[in-house]
């Protein structure tokens, strides 16, 4: 049985990371007063991307691995971005931008 697969530790914490990174991103749109929020669950994902990108990489989970690699620096400028402006507009494109960025196709195959 390989590491990447349903009901691993590594898959359980991977699927917890697509929830948390969902989750943050609908916050964001729903209600942008909340953004102090979303930005704390947003840094604490990033701290945790160099973690998911190792784990992903050593079960070769490569789907994942890229998307990983690819969302990082853009999950930082948003963290930026969200921290120095409150515009509502703001939020809900960096929430667009967030999405985006992160490839959500075909996440039972990872």
């Amino acid at each position: 049985m390989s590491p990447a697969t349903v009901g691993s530790t590594y898959a359980t914490d991977r699927d917890y990371f697509l929830f948390v990174l969902q989750s943050q991103i609908a916050k964001l749109r729903v209600n942008p007063s909340g953004r102090s929020r979303v930005l704390q669950g947003l840094r604490e994902l990033s701290q945790l991307m160099s973690q998911y990108i190792e784990a992903s990489y050593s079960v070769s989970d490569t789907p994942f691995y890229d998307s990983c690699w690819t969302f990082q620096p853009v999950l930082d400028s948003a963290i930026a971005t969200l921290s120095e402006d409150s515009d509502p507009f703001t939020g809900d494109m960096v929430a667009e931008q967030l999405e985006k960025a992160f490839s959500w196709e075909n996440p039972t195959s990872w």
